[in-house]
This record gives structure tokens, C-alpha cells and sequence, in this order.
């Protein structure tokens, strides 16, 4: 579970100098689930729960040991509760940069980490449903070939079926990309792979008699990638100019080297993405997800498994498009 800490931080702290009497911070902590020590500079030197004073109640902050590991703004849920759990605290301080910023609480991580839980089985349920329709098409399409009459009529059902196949594989495939951790690197150069990224998705364009027009740089630029991965990110772009595309226009394809990087730009003229809808394009099952001109289907993965493997390389992926026109998207590795 990669979700950070950054949203749970309680940021509205109260602070108590750092020579009171632990007499007023127990009085103060039958109020407060904790509270932060500060110097006669005001910054903080940790933090006090009523745990720290159960057992020494008279004297001074100073005569307790109030020193407990920091965690960061992007540090994980899993990662804190370990750390949590492993030093027997429910609340650790958070530093951004060396800047204490507030304070995080166990239970604030064990309530969001359930939350996570909930999400995720309603998203998997989903993928479950997904994969289902294709799998139901492709039984119910498997016992009408029993009646079929004509070879034309059995054309059109195999048809159907590949379709359905092609449906339920897709899901599949996101899902498994998605879950795989790692990269697997190789020196490329990059102009040549998007061509064959390129190439590899002309049978997908050919059904819909789309023209891929390709202008491919003369520079040779070498990076280290996960050839694998990264073709999978690329032919989800490429393969989804085509799935919004109409039949008979063309998608462009080329690059550009622009003194540091090599800039590959997709450029269709489909039908475009909302305007409300384009801030979730990259999300985990996007509620942007719509069918394609010719019906085709999506899971909701494809671009979220393209953003997080295109970053995992150190690179970028930007967007541009009008509803109605097309859209054009940019990468940069």
C-alpha cells in the first residue's frame, strides 16, 4: 500500500515549553492526545503523550526522554505503522526538510489504511465484473456457432469472439502490469523502439482504417529502460489515439530531439477528452474511461499503468486535447 502519510498530519498542534512541570502537562494531557515541546526558541524538541509520563509524573519535561523517530510528509502508511509498532508509539512526529511540521497518529493511519482496503476490493470487484462480460460473450457466442447456418454467419461469430477474447485479455494484462513491481533495464535507443511501438499497433489501425503517419527524428538516443514496460506504456497511448479515433483519419506519430531530450508526441484527431473529466485521466480506474468510436471498451488501467511506469524511468507524460478535435500527448523519457 504506496498511499503517503502527507493528508493525515495534524497540523494544528499545541505546544508547551520545554522546562514546564509535568504536573500542569498531565492536567493538560487528560485534554489533548499529545502535546509538543519547544525550547526557549519555540522549536520543537518532541513530543509528549500521556504514555512518556505515567510512571514519573513530578519534575520537569527535561528529566523524561521525549526523542522519538521522525517520519516525512511522503513517507508511507505501511512504512509509519511498522515503525509504530516497532517502537510501541502511537503518535510520531512529521519533518519536511528538516521543518517540524506537525504530528501523525496511529489511529489516523489504521482508519485511512481501512478506507484503502474498502476502495481497493470495490475496485478489484469491479475488474471482476469487467472481465466477466467478455468471458459471458465469449460462452454465449461459443454455443450459438452450434446453430449457426451460413459461413458468413460463423465469420461474424468468430469475429465476435476474438473481439471478447481481445477484451478480456486487455483487463488482464493492465491488472498484471499494474501489479508487477521492478524495472528490468537495457540500453535502447529510443528512436527505433517507438518505431517498432509504432509498428506493432498498424493491425489494431488497419480494422479501423486509420493511417498511422510517422516522423521519426535522426538523432540516436540511448537510454536505459525496461524494454517490456515501457512498449506496454507506449502502445496504451498509441493504442488508445486509435480506440478514439474515427475510421479513416490519421494518428501521427514522431519525435523530437530537443537538445536534452527526446520528446515523442501522439497526436490523433478523435473526440477529444472533457474538460471536467481530463484531471483523472491518469487515475487508477478513471472515471474518464468511455467506450471508443467503434464501441471498444475500457478498463480504466491502461493510462494510470502508463504514468507510473513512464515516471518509475524518470520521465513525463503532459496532455493537451479539445473535445471534438482530438488530443495530442507528450513523453518524455
Amino acid at each position: 500500500m504506496s498511499v503517503k502519510i502527507s493528508s493525515l498530519i495534524d497540523r494544528n498542534y499545541r505546544s508547551i515549553t520545554i522546562k514546564e512541570d509535568l504536573s500542569t502537562v498531565l492536567i493538560l494531557l487528560k485534554e489533548m492526545k499529545y502535546l509538543v515541546a519547544v525550547d526557549e526558541n519555540l522549536q520543537p524538541q518532541g513530543i509528549l503523550t500521556i504514555d512518556d509520563i505515567h510512571q514519573c509524573t513530578y519534575g520537569r519535561i527535561t528529566d523524561i526522554d521525549i526523542d522519538k523517530p521522525s517520519v516525512g510528509p511522503n513517507d508511507t502508511l505501511v512504512s509509519v505503522m511498522e515503525l509504530m509498532q516497532k517502537n510501541n508509539l502511537h503518535y510520531l512526529p512529521v519533518f519536511d526538510h528538516g521543518e517540524f511540521i506537525g504530528v501523525v497518529s496511529l489511529i489516523a493511519i489504521a482508519n485511512e489504511m481501512a478506507e484503502q482496503v474498502k476502495k481497493n476490493n470495490m475496485l478489484y470487484l469491479k475488474i471482476i465484473h469487467d472481465v466477466r462480460n467478455p468471458i459471458s460473450n465469449i460462452k454465449g457466442l461459443t454455443t450459438l456457432l452450434d446453430y449457426t447456418k451460413t459461413e458468413e454467419e460463423r465469420r461474424e461469430i468468430r469475429y465476435l469472439l476474438d473481439v471478447s477474447y481481445q477484451q478480456a485479455i486487455e483487463i488482464l494484462d493492465d491488472l498484471l502490469y499494474i501489479e508487477q513491481d521492478g524495472l528490468v533495464l537495457k540500453y535502447v535507443e529510443l528512436n527505433n523502439f517507438y518505431r517498432e511501438c509504432s509498428f506493432e499497433q498498424r493491425g489494431l489501425a488497419l480494422l479501423k482504417n486509420i493511417e498511422i503517419v510517422e516522423n521519426f527524428s535522426s538523432e540516436r538516443i540511448t537510454k536505459k529502460i525496461d524494454e517490456r514496460k515501457l512498449k506496454r506504456a507506449i502502445q496504451n497511448v498509441i493504442s488508445n489515439a486509435i480506440k478514439f479515433s474515427y475510421p479513416f483519419t490519421k494518428i501521427k506519430i514522431a519525435t523530437k530531439f530537443d537538445g536534452k531530450n527526446l520528446i515523442l508526441k501522439i497526436t490523433d484527431a478523435g473526440i477529444g477528452i472533457p474538460v471536467d473529466t481530463q484531471p483523472d485521466i491518469f487515475n487508477k480506474f478513471s472515471s474518464a474511461q468511455r467506450a471508443g468510436t467503434n464501441g471498444e471498451s475500457s478498463t480504466g488501467l491502461g493510462l494510470y499503468f502508463t504514468k507510473q511506469c513512464i515516471e518509475a524511468h524518470n520521465g513525463k507524460i503532459d496532455f493537451k486535447s479539445i473535445e471534438g478535435k482530438g488530443t495530442k500527448f507528450y513523453i518524455t523519457i
